[in-house]
């Protein structure tokens, strides 16, 4: 057989997804039908307040799970264990994020009124 007679297909593009099936879209979809809802119908915002309320408590639930996962999973797959250290020192949006992270929870904590027990606020 010759190579000349070969065919060869192109190779496809990939297919992009349509926008409303991105997930940022879909969650700023999400929060601007909130806020309307809030602002137009507030007894049913208020009588939404559960629903939201567990939304956010399972979302605390599952954040350190799921970063004490991806950290031991990172960890086990470093064939020498004597890079860990190493690797870690170099990364610098590693640093940055554990560095970070206090201070904005932090901030976010004090600026939401939640800390002083001013819940009522918002």
């Amino acid at each position: 057989m010759i190579a000349e007679n070969i065919a060869v297909a192109p190779p496809r593009p990939k297919s992009r997804r349509p926008w409303y099936k991105q997930l940022w879209v879909q969650v700023l979809v999400a929060m601007a039908v909130g806020v309307m809802v809030g602002h137009f119908y507030p007894t049913l915002g208020k009588s939404l307040q559960p629903l939201g309320d567990g939304f956010i408590k399972l979302i605390r639930m599952l954040i350190a799970p799921i970063v004490f996962c991806s950290v031991v999973l990172g960890i086990a797959k470093m064939g020498d264990m004597s890079k860990v250290g190493k690797v870690a020192i170099k990364n610098d949006r590693a640093v940055a994020f554990v560095v970070g992270t206090p201070p904005a929870a932090a901030a976010g904590k004090t600026s939401t009124g939640y800390e002083i027990g001013m819940r009522h606020a918002f």
